[in-house]
């Protein structure tokens, strides 16, 4: 199939009301709607500013495209189906120079790149200036208390998911990389936001 653009990942809800959905935070706003506190589940905090942060961040990407790009391409792709020759050829076309020169014609080389992070990470720097680096803590629902066996769980926001999955997709794509994003403003930044998260990891 041509000409389709669509991101993962996709639900498929197939109890009335019936719905297909595809990107993370229609999703979330989903799961806030259907499994909601009252019913035992815990919410998922902070998907209303999500819109207006995604904006207020939307070159951030540009920043993130251009340095990983290439990256992506060699490490993060299944060499037998069809997926590398396939992001090879469509981001090549529509940037008009091979995959190992974006980084230079597109980002005005690494150092240029860098401080283009340094600004599109703002937001993120100034929401951990508060942070003790430990993750606020509160207490669970009971149903969280069985299955972790703790009383109390990270009081992660949506927010932080959203930038630790950014941080997450640079650091796979190149782990040098995210060594250098752990590092951009030469303070605990980075380092807070991946202990709120940690605990959700599988």
């Amino acid at each position: 199939m041509e000409g389709l653009h669509a991101t993962v990942p996709i639900i498929e809800i197939l109890a009335p009301p019936y719905a297909v959905l595809n990107d993370s935070t229609p999703i979330a706003e989903l799961l806030n709607e259907r499994f909601t506190e009252k019913d035992g589940y815990r919410e998922l905090k902070g998907i209303e500013e999500t819109k207006k942060y995604e904006e207020e961040t939307l070159y951030r990407g540009r920043a993130i495209f251009s340095w990983i790009c290439y990256d992506v391409w060699a490490n993060a792709l299944d060499e037998n189906d069809g997926s590398k020759e396939f992001f090879r050829s469509t981001r090549e076309e529509r940037l008009g120079c091979p995959l190992k020169d974006i980084l230079e014609v597109r980002g005005g080389g690494e150092e240029a790149v860098i401080e283009d992070h340094k600004v599109q990470w703002l937001q993120l720097k100034e929401r951990m200036s508060g942070e003790d680096g430990k993750g606020e803590r509160e207490f669970s629902s009971q149903m969280v208390r069985e299955k972790y066996g703790a009383d109390f769980v990270p009081t992660a926001t949506y927010l932080d998911f959203y930038d630790a999955s950014q941080f997450k997709w640079i650091e796979a794509a190149n782990a040098e990389k995210g060594k250098k994003l752990m590092n951009l403003y030469g303070d605990d930044t980075f380092v807070k936001l991946i202990n709120k998260v940690k605990d959700y990891e599988t």
